[in-house]
Protein backbone atom coordinates (compact mmCIF):
# COMPACT_ATOMS: atom_id res chain seq x y z
CA UNK A 1 0.00 0.00 0.00
CA UNK A 2 1.87 2.80 -1.30
CA UNK A 3 0.51 7.11 -0.05
CA UNK A 4 1.11 9.87 -1.74
CA UNK A 5 0.90 13.55 -0.79
CA UNK A 6 1.55 16.36 -2.51
CA UNK A 7 2.31 20.07 -1.70
CA UNK A 8 2.01 22.51 -5.04
CA UNK A 9 4.52 25.24 -4.84
CA UNK A 10 2.48 27.97 -6.32
CA UNK A 11 4.71 30.84 -5.14
CA UNK A 12 8.30 28.88 -5.84
CA UNK A 13 10.00 26.27 -3.33
CA UNK A 14 10.60 26.49 0.10
CA UNK A 15 12.58 23.98 1.84
CA UNK A 16 11.77 25.10 5.21
CA UNK A 17 8.00 25.05 4.07
CA UNK A 18 8.82 21.60 2.48
CA UNK A 19 10.62 19.85 5.66
CA UNK A 20 7.77 21.17 7.96
CA UNK A 21 5.53 19.73 5.72
CA UNK A 22 7.07 16.19 5.30
CA UNK A 23 7.57 15.76 8.76
CA UNK A 24 3.98 16.67 9.63
CA UNK A 25 2.59 13.90 7.42
CA UNK A 26 5.19 11.82 8.81
CA UNK A 27 5.16 12.00 12.53
CA UNK A 28 1.17 13.04 12.54
CA UNK A 29 -0.48 14.63 15.51
CA UNK A 30 -1.04 12.70 18.76
CA UNK A 31 -3.60 13.11 21.39
CA UNK A 32 -3.61 11.27 24.78
CA UNK A 33 -6.39 11.99 27.65
CA UNK A 34 -5.07 14.74 30.30
CA UNK A 35 -6.59 15.67 33.88
CA UNK A 36 -7.90 18.77 34.01
CA UNK A 37 -5.66 20.48 35.89
CA UNK A 38 -3.07 19.75 33.28
CA UNK A 39 -0.98 22.52 32.99
CA UNK A 40 1.71 22.16 29.83
CA UNK A 41 5.23 23.25 30.38
CA UNK A 42 7.39 25.89 28.56
CA UNK A 43 9.96 24.06 25.98
CA UNK A 44 13.33 23.98 26.96
CA UNK A 45 13.90 25.87 23.67
CA UNK A 46 13.05 28.14 20.54
CA UNK A 47 15.06 29.05 17.81
CA UNK A 48 15.36 31.98 15.44
CA UNK A 49 15.76 30.20 12.12
CA UNK A 50 13.22 28.53 10.21
CA UNK A 51 15.49 27.14 8.04
CA UNK A 52 17.25 24.95 10.74
CA UNK A 53 15.36 22.12 12.13
CA UNK A 54 15.97 20.99 16.22
CA UNK A 55 15.65 17.46 15.00
CA UNK A 56 16.33 15.81 18.24
CA UNK A 57 16.62 16.67 21.99
CA UNK A 58 18.08 14.33 24.21
CA UNK A 59 19.07 14.40 27.98
CA UNK A 60 22.28 12.12 28.52
CA UNK A 61 22.37 12.86 32.57
CA UNK A 62 20.90 15.32 34.71
CA UNK A 63 23.44 18.14 33.80
CA UNK A 64 23.68 17.00 30.01
CA UNK A 65 21.45 17.30 27.30
CA UNK A 66 22.64 17.03 23.66
CA UNK A 67 20.88 19.36 21.08
CA UNK A 68 21.27 18.16 16.57
CA UNK A 69 20.53 20.81 14.86
CA UNK A 70 19.96 20.60 10.90
CA UNK A 71 19.88 23.15 8.18
CA UNK A 72 17.57 22.42 5.15
CA UNK A 73 19.27 25.33 3.16
CA UNK A 74 21.28 25.25 0.01
CA UNK A 75 23.39 28.06 2.44
CA UNK A 76 25.02 28.34 5.96
CA UNK A 77 22.37 29.33 8.18
CA UNK A 78 22.88 31.20 11.30
CA UNK A 79 20.64 30.66 14.26
CA UNK A 80 20.17 31.49 17.37
CA UNK A 81 18.96 29.69 20.49
CA UNK A 82 16.43 31.10 23.01
CA UNK A 83 16.51 29.12 26.90
CA UNK A 84 13.19 30.10 28.07
CA UNK A 85 12.75 29.14 31.27
CA UNK A 86 16.35 27.61 32.31
CA UNK A 87 19.24 29.09 30.92
CA UNK A 88 22.82 26.60 30.54
CA UNK A 89 25.61 26.92 32.16
CA UNK A 90 27.69 25.80 29.06
CA UNK A 91 26.84 25.28 25.50
CA UNK A 92 29.74 23.42 23.19
CA UNK A 93 29.65 21.94 19.58
CA UNK A 94 30.19 18.35 19.50
CA UNK A 95 31.87 16.44 16.52
CA UNK A 96 29.86 13.53 14.80
CA UNK A 97 30.96 11.07 17.89
CA UNK A 98 29.72 13.47 20.63
CA UNK A 99 32.46 14.63 22.14
CA UNK A 100 33.24 18.43 22.40
CA UNK A 101 35.42 19.96 19.97
CA UNK A 102 36.16 22.80 22.69
CA UNK A 103 34.47 25.14 20.94
CA UNK A 104 32.01 26.86 23.14
CA UNK A 105 29.10 28.93 21.38
CA UNK A 106 28.08 32.19 23.12
CA UNK A 107 25.29 33.55 20.46
CA UNK A 108 25.37 32.73 16.69
CA UNK A 109 25.33 28.93 16.07
CA UNK A 110 26.56 27.95 12.23
CA UNK A 111 24.64 25.29 10.76
CA UNK A 112 26.60 24.57 7.12
CA UNK A 113 23.94 23.74 4.58
CA UNK A 114 21.91 20.71 4.33
CA UNK A 115 24.69 19.76 7.72
CA UNK A 116 24.19 19.61 10.94
CA UNK A 117 25.24 20.25 14.27
CA UNK A 118 25.49 18.22 17.63
CA UNK A 119 25.74 20.89 20.75
CA UNK A 120 26.40 20.01 24.38
CA UNK A 121 24.70 21.48 26.60
CA UNK A 122 25.17 22.02 30.49
CA UNK A 123 23.32 22.38 33.03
Amino acid sequence: MFRYILLPHNSGYDAAVANRFGLEQSQPLLSAHVKESFIPSTPVLSQTNDRVVVTSLHNETGTMTKVRLRSVSDKDEVVQLNWNNRKPVSVVINDECGDAVNKEVKNDIIVPAHGFVTLGIGW
